[in-house]
């Protein structure tokens, strides 16, 4: 077991928990699929809940920084697991 299994584990399990609330419909990601392909464990509603909400808040402070910024900038997300937020 090496230092960084913990932090693997997280982000694991976070993306199991992103790709079970899109599969449920809570928002759209056609990224997540590739980085877990599927999730037979259910998930509590709250759980996906909280995945929107913190999804769905991100990309409104993103959303708000780019258009401030004229998209004249650069976003690097450092220690972002498996980010897929995408800017629409």
């Amino acid at each position: 077991m090496c230092e960084d299994d913990a932090v693997i584990a997280t982000n694991d399990d976070a993306a199991l928990c992103k790709r079970y609330a899109v599969a449920k419909g809570y928002w759209s990601d056609p990224y997540i699929e590739y980085f877990i392909k599927s999730t037979s464990e259910r998930k509590a509603p709250e759980i996906s809940r909280g995945y929107y909400a913190r999804v769905m808040g991100m990309k409104a402070l993103l959303d708000q920084f780019l258009t401030t910024t004229n998209y004249n900038c650069q976003i690097i997300n450092i220690g972002a697991g498996f980010d897929t937020l995408l800017e629409t």
